[in-house]
């Protein structure tokens, strides 16, 4: 995550920190992001419509989709893969598991809304 003036956003970059790139690139901060397992995706918490929102996008920033839209706001997403042989189907099939879900991306992964807990020290 990085800053652009007073505006948090989300950058990739290679392991040695060479070639950063913003790909979250909106106004309103864009932070707490999480690669899906696949590393195709990348799941982040927006203030950009005002409230904490949980949106996707593709790792390079393209397709960004707000799962949530509610008034409430949401936290700390994270992918949730669920325990089946292979995964959920459907986004039903992800409810009907007992997760949370706000977004069924591809086969085995939803996108679920989490509080972690604070790191000790």
């Amino acid at each position: 995550m990085g800053h652009t003036g007073s505006d948090a956003e989300i950058y990739v970059m290679n392991a040695d920190g060479s070639n950063e790139i913003n790909v979250s690139n909106s106004p309103g901060g864009d932070f707490s992001p999480d690669w899906s397992p696949d590393g195709t995706k990348i799941t982040f918490q927006s203030q950009r419509d005002g409230s904490n929102e949980i949106y996707v996008m593709d790792a390079d920033g393209s397709n960004q989709t707000n799962l949530t839209d509610s008034a409430t706001g949401e936290l700390s997403p994270d992918w949730q893969p669920l325990p089946a042989p292979s995964g959920p189907k459907s986004k039903a099939e992800c409810k009907n598991s007992g997760y949370e879900d706000f977004g069924f991306k591809s086969q085995g992964e939803c996108v679920a809304s989490v509080q972690r807990a604070p790191k000790s020290k």
